[in-house]
């Protein structure tokens, strides 16, 4: 009776400790509770067959597989919407946490949209995302765009026109955070990104040609550029320079610059280095609004700059000509077209020649 009591306590006594183990195993594995992907797109219309890259840059699991499921027998059109399955694998030591939504995934590069997430174990996550559209073919135009950078530390953009590009479409990148949560649409080989530089990190950018909404060039990817608190500080620094100067600068200066000929009586254009903005009479500038200047119309962003190309505003999207003046009975360079008070008018489109 006594080896038999020995050897239960001891076979007890080893439970006790392997478990204890395992308890500190499992409280050593760390949870993964989000997680971010990259995903680029190769799909373009008229094609049989597509092809993406998925990929993620985060250490603590990978991509295992993924796979467009909606492929067409009869070949993409413009208006297909690609659907990818994306299988994640957790790296040794970490895991999944139990309740993974849509909220936790995030996505940069080819525009998505999260449409499903379910968690097969607690190592494998499996994400189904859907295009927002197929990229239409630069139907034999030259729509690349080519050497691009950001100008010194200023948050400004510039790239190598593409020669039969109406205009472009620009995404900024934090890493491998989206920035603008819809594309930007600029008709100059430029933007200014100072209003998406709010904080430190590595910042890209992407652009690319569009003839009109059925031809359009492949997006094409900036190099990084690393900011700061330095570069934060200047760049603030640029801002209060231009709300001085637009409270302490005369119409009349001589370094006052117009686009459309010399500055009037009543209020002056000025270029800051960063964008034309127009200083009244009283020494005042428009921000987030419309402004009517000589007998047309004009939108100035959160800095005063004038805007060019697109502008949604109070749910209404407007297009603004290469000299900053709003359309109005007309149509945009890329095919659409807008009424009498330079609303764009849905269903309306036409193929430029």
């Amino acid at each position: 009776m006594f080896g038999k009591r020995f050897w239960a306590a001891a076979v007890l006594a080893a439970a006790l400790v392997m478990g204890s183990v395992c308890t500190a195993i499992a409280a050593e594995e760390a949870e993964v509770s989000s997680v971010s992907l990259k995903i680029m797109s190769h799909i373009r219309a008229g094609s049989e067959h597509g092809k993406v890259e998925v990929t993620t840059s985060n250490s603590r699991y990978h991509v295992e597989d993924f796979d467009i499921t909606n492929e067409p027998e009869d070949g993409w059109k413009d208006d297909s919407r690609p659907r990818i399955r994306i299988t994640l694998e957790a790296e040794e030591g970490y895991y999944f946490k139990s309740i993974f939504s849509k909220d936790d995934v995030s996505l940069s590069g080819a525009d998505a949209t999260v449409f499903s997430v379910s968690r097969n174990s607690d190592t494998r996550l499996v994400i189904t995302v859907t295009l927002s559209s197929v990229d239409g073919n630069s139907g034999g135009y030259d729509l690349v765009v080519y050497d691009l950078q950001w100008d010194g530390d200023s948050g400004y953009a510039r790239w190598g026109e593409g020669r039969d590009a109406k205009r472009y479409e620009v995404k900024v990148y934090c890493g491998d955070s989206l920035l603008n949560s819809v594309t930007l649409n600029t008709t100059s080989a430029s933007y200014n990104f100072t209003d998406y530089i709010t904080e430190a990190g590595e910042y890209t950018f992407q652009v690319r040609g569009v003839y009109n909404s059925s031809y359009k060039g492949d997006w094409v990817a900036s190099g990084v550029w690393n900011v700061d608190a330095g570069i934060l500080s200047q760049i603030k620094e640029s801002i209060d320079n231009l709300q001085a100067v637009g409270t302490d600068k005369s119409p009349d200066d001589p370094s006052a610059h117009s686009p459309e000929g010399p500055a009037g009586s009543a209020g002056a254009w000025l270029f800051d280095g960063l964008g034309w903005w127009y200083c009244n009479a009283d020494k005042s500038y428009t921000i987030n609004d419309w402004q009517e200047i000589n007998g047309r119309w004009y939108y100035f962003d959160s800095h005063g700059h004038r805007a060019t190309g697109w502008v949604f505003w109070n749910n209404v999207y407007y297009y603004c000509g290469l000299d900053g003046s709003m359309l109005t009975d007309a149509w945009t360079p890329d095919g659409s077209y807008v009424d009498g008070n330079g609303a764009w008018v849905e269903g309306m489109s036409r193929q430029e020649e």
